[in-house]
């Protein structure tokens, strides 16, 4: 108390002696003046020495002394001592939050600022600090809350609006921290941190043009304020502009190196653009300077999981969802790695804490999107990708994804739409691809090469674009370009075998049998527990004239594809080209018990009728045909069944019984399908040009020149008919029954007749 009097009695001298020092009287002369204004110096310093050893005296100023010069354990003591002597300082307590909140006692700190608050509940910065604790702690509700009590009490304050806009971005409030950021520029219209705000809430939102701007005019208010270049790289991130974002964080650090925040965000950039080992000196340097700081350990499981090291990665996801349990990056890549080990189950359980984390990450939702529909879950996957899309209109891939999706629904038009945005927004291979694809499928073959060619253009080394041109050229029946694209493909994809089966086959349909046998032998090689690269070895070495070589590829197939009606098709007409006629009918029996049609109407489709019709026996054929006809009335079915049983009894000689079959038939059926047509030009009422013209694909000009080619053999035109078999035989479709006939005939019509044997020696012819 002493010495507090002695302080009053030296303000009161103080006081006095500054009357003297003012010139207050006129009645002073300059010396009494003079001697006035050093007694008050004199008296002046002796009042700031008092009180500055009063300052050291109480604790709580020496306290915040402490804590201005660093020294936060020495602060640390005084303010408890201070607590001690005065339980309801709320000074005391607010001072002790303050360090407790910047060394991440976030408990702690919550504790102080509460009693603080219930000592002096008009205190705003109290509020806006217990706010911040629990909104670091993950209590988002309750540091909005305090902030709103914050705000309350600060009146025409920016700050508090500032401290809940942050709050509420985290709880994914976008409209409420939009409200708020707004307000705060209304009392501050230089709020930098209200802009910074803003500008993440329009980039949440896809509107990223307009966050660039918002984050421009914070910088100009504020030029060394770290977070504004922080959010621009953030948002150039979001832009895909690397350097830029790199550029960004950069400055952020130089401007306040002490914040992981910026490492661990120039750390994610660095990985995207490649720079592995800068990512991985980022990232750990985040850890260093705040070990709770989520967003680095996710960018080390991403660096891990490219290296390769699974369980490294799913260590990282751990930690960072370990630290930040609402870190919705981090749930979502676990849950890509938890798919790619096949834990299906728990790959889903983290797209939806992803979600859960951040109801407005596009990105989750196409994931899920792909997880669904990957477990037969189309309508959950479909709306998925659309809520991604409303989300974010920019994303192209959610675009592609749902393409895809529309694709298996056969709604083709749709999936065209989806693919053509996908590549408005980022023109990309993989989408030309897919576009290309269904283009294919829709018949526009000119779109889908153009689609292909622009991919490959793009990426020369895009192997599923070669494979899909490949394709359209075996459709347009161009083999040299289809061996060429298929050969492009076996040199970015060696081990291709697809690819070697395909080129086999183009090779054969060209003649260059030895070059098919060694594509297949390759795909064999690469594919031995397959049964089709057999096959097609086997109709090479059948084709070359090695039968006992063809027969062994295809009774393989067949032990490796009990169920391949092809592999007993081509056996047996192997094994009667042979000679083997009661071989091939058995393989021919066990081709049409397996598949009566043999994968198209114009297979091996009406059993024995086929069969008769393909070994000579005319009236067998024609007898299976009428079976066929009694049961059949409607679709191409019927047609066919006409077509066999007329050429059968043409091959037998009956010319005009084969007439008049026709014609009782014929205009009992549907002549609108095909291959009725065909049965107009038996009829002569369609000349064979017409009937070619209307042959739109590969297997009916198979259908359509075998056909042409028996009528002409069997009305004696042997030339003519002979050069419609050779059209079939090298750019036919072989997985028709009219393929396996003109090449049967050609060879017949090609092979001389075996000589007759000498008589025997003395007996006359």
């Amino acid at each position: 108390m002493r010495r507090v009097a002695l302080f009053i009695v030296l303000i009161s001298l103080c006081s006095a002696s500054g009357e003297v020092a003012g010139e207050q009287s006129p009645d002073f002369t300059p010396d009494q003046i003079q001697l006035g204004r050093r007694a008050f110096e004199t008296v002046a310093r002796a009042a700031r020495d008092l009180f500055l050893s009063l300052r050291r005296i109480d604790p709580v100023y020496r306290a915040e002394e402490r804590a201005a010069r660093g020294d936060r354990e020495g602060a640390m003591q005084d303010y408890s001592d201070a607590i001690a002597a005065a339980p309801r300082s709320a000074r005391a307590f607010l001072g002790r939050a303050k360090l407790r909140l910047q060394s991440g006692d976030l408990d702690g700190a919550i504790d102080d600022y509460s009693d603080a608050a219930a000592i002096n509940p008009l205190s705003a910065e109290t509020w806006a600090g217990r706010g911040e604790a629990r909104e670091r702690k993950g209590d988002l509700a309750g540091a909005i809350a305090d902030f709103t009590a914050a705000i309350e009490r600060a009146g025409q304050s920016a700050t508090g609006y500032d401290f809940r806009a942050y709050a509420r971005l985290e709880n994914n409030d976008l409209d409420g921290a939009a409200a708020d950021c707004r307000a705060a520029i209304e009392i501050d219209p230089r709020d930098a941190v209200a802009l910074c705000n803003l500008a993440r809430v329009s980039g949440r939102k896809g509107e990223r043009d307009e966050a660039l701007e918002l984050c421009n005019r914070a910088i100009a208010i504020l030029p060394r304020y770290a977070f504004a270049y922080y959010v621009r790289g953030w948002i150039f991130q979001e832009k895909n502009d690397l350097g830029a974002a790199i550029a960004d964080d950069t400055e952020a650090i130089a401007l306040n190196p002490n914040d992981a925040l910026y490492y661990a965000d120039r750390g994610y950039a660095l990985y995207r653009k490649g720079d592995m080992e800068g990512a991985i000196s980022d990232s750990d340097k985040a850890i260093g300077l705040n070990s709770q700081y989520g967003a680095a350990y996710n960018t080390l499981g991403l660096i891990a999981e490219r290296k390769g090291w699974a369980d490294a990665a799913m260590g990282n996801y751990d930690a960072a969802i370990r630290v930040s349990p609402r870190y919705a990056k981090a749930f979502l890549n676990r849950g890509i790695l938890r798919q790619k080990k096949g834990d299906k189950t728990g790959a889903m359980a983290d797209y939806n804490k992803a979600i859960e984390g951040d109801p407005l990450f596009a990105r989750a939702y196409l994931e899920r999107a792909i997880a669904r529909d990957g477990a037969g879950d189309g309508e959950g996957a479909m709306h998925d990708c659309d809520t991604a899309i409303d989300i974010d209109p920019g994303n192209a891939k959610a675009y592609n994804e749902r393409g895809l999706l529309r694709h298996k629904k056969k709604d083709g038009q749709g999936a065209i739409e989806d693919y053509s945005k996908a590549i408005s927004l980022a023109p990309a291979p993989y989408i030309y691809v897919n576009r290309g694809y269904q283009r294919m499928l829709d018949g526009d073959m000119d779109g889908a090469i153009a689609d292909y060619n622009e991919a490959i253009a793009t990426d020369p080394r895009d192997a599923d674009a070669y494979e899909g041109r490949a394709h359209i050229w075996y459709e347009k029946g161009d083999k040299a370009a289809e061996i060429g694209d298929l050969t492009k493909w076996i040199e970015i994809v060696p081990d291709a075998a697809g690819a070697y089966y395909h080129r086999g086959w183009a090779k054969c349909l060209l003649g260059d049998f030895d070059g098919a046998i060694a594509d297949y032998d390759a795909a064999i090689l690469l594919e031995g527990r397959f049964a089709q690269p057999y096959i097609g070895r086997g109709e090479a070495w059948y084709r070359k004239g090695v039968l006992g070589n063809a027969i062994d590829d295809y009774s393989e197939a067949i032990k490796l594809d009990a169920k391949s009606a092809v592999a007993d098709a081509f056996r047996g007409i192997a094994l009667y080209t042979s000679g083997e006629t009661c071989r091939a009918m058995d393989d021919f029996s066990a081709a049409l018990g397996l598949d009566p049609r043999i994968d198209s109407a114009s297979s091996f489709a009406f059993g024995r009728m086929w069969g008769g019709l393909y070994l000579g026996k005319g009236e067998l054929a024609l007898e299976y045909a009428t079976c066929v006809l009694e049961r059949e009335h409607s679709g191409p079915t019927p047609v066919y069944a006409v077509i066999g049983g007329y050429f059968g009894l043409r091959g037998s000689h009956k010319d005009a019984e084969a007439n008049a079959f026709l014609n009782k038939w014929a205009d009992t059926l549907d002549a609108s399908v095909w291959p009725y047509p065909i049965l107009k030009y038996l009829r002569h009422s369609l000349s064979p040009e017409d009937l070619l013209g209307l042959a739109v694909d590969d297997g009916k000009r198979t259908e359509v020149r075998s056909y042409i080619g028996m009528a002409l053999l069997a009305d004696g035109h042997e030339s003519e008919a002979m050069e419609n078999f050779k059209w079939v035989q090298d750019h036919g479709n072989r997985l028709y029954a009219e393929h396996h006939f003109a090449v049967k005939m050609l060879l017949d019509l090609t092979t001389p007749a075996p000589k007759k044997p000498a008589p025997p020696p003395g007996k006359a012819e």
